[in-house]
């Protein structure tokens, strides 16, 4: 659920793009946000990353970048905030502050189970992407050829590589958000 979001909130803001075409924004504000309530707060600083990346890839406007960030923000809390509420008047628990406990824990390795080395992603995602890992020279070769746009899937993939190898603890399903951006790519 969360890579089909988030493919769905990038397709969303590339269509929008540099035309002003907002109800695309929206709905990928929406998708975007949504996103981040799946994943949990560990996946709002991905998609800002993604979200960066993207626009510096396609050239647009870096004024619109704050507004898409702040749009992902705000949908991010729309979709998250009344479930936390939610969730505080039945168990009295404090969501927020359990949530920012378990990012920077599994980050830091305090709360982390399925703990690896971190490599682990780079050897791991291939064997996941098999056969279609075979094709990743191929794409690098088309990518070095073309242009920053035609780039971009394949730096996502490695953006969220990257990201996920930062935190302590790795589970092979957290970067299935790696594989649409790979099936683009190829």
């Amino acid at each position: 659920l969360y890579s089909a979001l988030l493919c769905a909130g990038f397709y969303g803001i590339f269509r929008c793009g540099r035309g002003g075409r907002w109800p695309w924004a929206l709905a990928a504000y929406l998708a975007l946000g949504f996103s981040c309530l799946v994943k949990g707060p560990q996946g709002i600083p991905l998609v800002f990353i993604l979200l960066l990346a993207g626009y510096l890839s396609h050239g647009y406007p870096v004024r619109h970048l704050a507004i898409h960030l702040a749009g992902v923000l705000a949908a991010s809390a729309l979709v998250s905030l009344p479930w936390a509420w939610a969730v505080h008047e039945v168990s009295g628990r404090n969501v927020l502050a359990e949530a920012w406990g378990q990012l920077s824990g599994r980050m830091t390795g305090e709360r982390a189970s399925h703990v690896h080395g971190p490599l682990f992603f780079f050897w791991n995602f291939p064997a996941f992407a098999m056969p279609w890992a075979l094709l990743i020279p191929l794409a690098l070769a088309a990518a070095w050829r073309g242009s920053w746009r035609g780039r971009f899937p394949l730096l996502a993939v490695l953006i969220v590589l990257l990201y996920f190898s930062l935190s302590a603890g790795k589970r092979e399903r957290y970067v299935i958000a790696a594989a649409p951006f790979l099936a683009v790519a190829l």
